[in-house]
């Protein structure tokens, strides 16, 4: 990408331009510090995960040596959206035919549409970058006291859809099982559970369904401290049935 300024001015703020030098479309933005912003741009698009998916694309057609980069204008910090937006309405460059800026409005994002591709280079840029424990706690701070509504049957016949036929890998189990291990719930939380279960009744066609999928299914054989555990349940059920049986 060729640079159309001195260094000197990159160390300044203000708003720039990204030219395509073969098609002379336009992408406009503004910062702070042009150097850092110019840097960033650079390695999201030779990373393939520019946030402009026009952009992006015109890169990967034309390559690196086809595009300019310049400075329309050196402004204070507070006037760099003021003068990204009257340069955004002066070349129309958040239209396709002229250039690749996705919102047309200086500073927001609405009115940016969201495709399945914009989505897959958001997932592409967070995957494998590790929150700072500080938002964690953030993240849960807020999210502490709060209820969800009501699941109505549209959800969650909507949710069983999603996952009808997705199977989780070996490993996802795994970290499922360690998740859940030694983990006790509260009488409060068994009460809960109890009382949602009552006057639920299981139809023939679920028992069908049940029976169908573990039809031929070879239960793992059970470990010593297991067959232990039931055997001391077994034996208090059946002290408790005797003496529910004793009259006095």
């Amino acid at each position: 990408m060729k640079i159309l300024c001195s260094r000197t001015t990159l160390c300044r703020s203000g708003v720039y331009f990204i030219r395509n030098g073969t098609t002379g479309k336009i992408y406009i933005g503004s910062t702070v510090l042009l150097q850092k912003r110019l840097g960033e741009h650079r390695k999201a698009l030779r990373a393939g995960r520019h946030h402009s998916v026009l952009l992006q694309r015109a890169f990967d057609k034309y390559g690196e040596a086809d595009f300019l980069f310049g400075v329309l204008v050196i402004c204070d910090p507070a006037d760099c959206l003021l003068y990204e937006q009257i340069f955004l309405d002066h070349f129309r460059s958040a239209t396709p035919q002229n250039g690749y800026n996705i919102c047309p409005t200086a500073g927001n994002s609405l009115g940016r549409p969201v495709t399945p591709e914009l989505r897959a280079n958001m997932s592409r840029a967070k995957k494998g970058v590790p929150q700072p424990p500080e938002s964690n706690k953030k993240r849960s701070a807020a999210l502490k006291g709060r209820t969800r509504p009501p699941r109505t049957k549209e959800h969650a016949e909507a949710i069983a859809k999603g996952l009808l036929g997705h199977k989780h890998t070996d490993q996802a189990k795994r970290n499922m099982g360690n998740s859940h291990k030694g983990k006790k719930h509260s009488s409060e939380a068994k009460a809960k559970m109890s009382q949602s279960q009552q006057g639920h009744e299981v139809t023939a066609e679920t028992r069908a369904k049940i029976g169908q999928a573990n039809r031929g299914r070879k239960l793992a054989p059970f470990s010593p401290e297991r067959i232990a555990r039931m055997t001391e349940a077994n034996r208090k059920s059946a002290e408790k049935r005797r003496l529910a049986k004793v009259t006095f």
